[in-house]
């Protein structure tokens, strides 16, 4: 059976997501037989199952690309008899983390498209990675860390008041697989 793969940077550390070109699967079988790996149902590496019943394998030599991928494994027993395929484990490789953007703002209180706006709690909306994490920077400065949805749409509303003034607002994100972005460009 296959337990899972290292390192897994995904938010739930057991959901096959990570930022590493190189994971090494695992898994479990029938001690001192031969653990054979299936990356997209072609042989990829075996490996010996130790005196425990556990083995590991790195899932490729070199890098692999962004993707997803389907692993499977198959024991060999001591007596030369191969088991089944396992049941398959999805793998998202996931190494570069999309820039944010700040698509709108509210509210737009002057001449439309100035920029400029009598309202003391702007807020503002953008895209991002399906799921990620952005935070919002005020002048720099972190203000708040909202969710994107599962189409990457965000929203975020100011919590107190603003004097004022000018402000300049950028986002960065950090995407399931634990890859953060570079800031988005400012909304001034």
């Amino acid at each position: 059976t296959l337990s899972g793969i290292s390192p897994d940077t995904g938010p739930s550390k057991t959901d096959g997501i990570t930022s590493s070109t190189i994971p090494v699967l695992s898994g479990k079988g029938e001690a001192l037989g031969t653990a054979i790996v299936y990356r997209d149902g072609s042989e990829v590496g075996r490996t010996t199952i130790d005196a425990g019943g556990v083995w590991s394998l790195a899932i490729a030599r070199s890098g692999l690309a962004d993707g997803t991928y389907e692993l499977t494994a198959r024991v060999q027993d001591i007596s030369g008899s191969i088991s089944n395929s396992s049941s398959p484990l999805t793998v998202v490789i996931d190494t570069v983390a999309q820039i944010p953007a700040i698509t709108d703002w509210r509210t737009d209180t002057n001449i439309i498209g100035d920029k400029v706006t009598s309202d003391n709690k702007p807020g503002l909306s953008g895209t991002a990675e399906a799921n990620s994490r952005v935070q919002i920077l005020r002048n720099g400065s972190v203000v708040a860390t909202v969710d994107a949805d599962t189409k990457g749409a965000w929203k975020y509303d100011t919590s107190s008041s603003l004097t004022s003034g000018t402000y300049s607002f950028t986002a960065r994100m950090t995407d399931p697989a634990g890859n953060v972005s570079d800031l988005s460009s400012a909304l001034v």
